[in-house]
């Protein structure tokens, strides 16, 4: 550096003589410290889904708002990862990736009352100090009772609140 520093922290004068820096050493120190800074970036991205021309596909009408409407992709932009989606009033939008999910052919299930119960795999109750195995019916849901005396109790009630 061989400069006068304007800061009062105390360093050593070895620190402020001139040194001389061969270009390789520094650009391997610049190239391993320009990977790791990509890795740090790239660390929790993912690929791009790429969509067809006729997918069927949720996207938001108004890319601030957290509606999914259900459309299709009508064609591709030469932007990148844009794409024309029409909906089912046939009004057509222009839309990023960001914006646009792949419909699911098995989330039309969701439709049916007891789809939020399939989602659970093993049908438990668990208690502080017991375990309750329960097998259940497709059309007949559990209901916990906790009594005065802190014991839990299973009642099987048919259809849905």
């Amino acid at each position: 550096m061989s400069r006068k520093l304007r800061t009062k922290i105390p360093t050593k004068t070895n620190n402020l003589k001139p040194k001389v820096v061969r270009f390789c050493d520094h650009y391997q120190r610049k190239s391993l410290k320009q990977y790791k800074t990509q890795n740090y970036y790239n660390k929790h991205s993912k690929p791009s889904h790429e969509f067809y021309e006729g997918q069927t596909i949720f996207f938001k009408k108004n890319p601030k708002d957290i509606v999914w409407t259900k459309g299709t992709i009508v064609s591709k932009t030469n932007y990148p990862r844009s794409y024309i989606v029409k909906d089912q009033n046939n009004v057509s939008y222009r839309r990023t990736s960001q914006h646009i999910q792949p419909f699911k052919s098995n989330m039309s299930s969701l439709k049916s009352n007891n789809a939020c119960h399939n989602r659970y795999k093993s049908n438990q109750v668990y208690n502080n100090n017991n375990r309750f195995n329960s097998q259940k019916s497709q059309n007949s849901q559990f209901i916990v009772n906790k009594s005065q005396s802190n014991n839990y109790s299973l009642e099987e009630e048919d259809g849905y609140q």
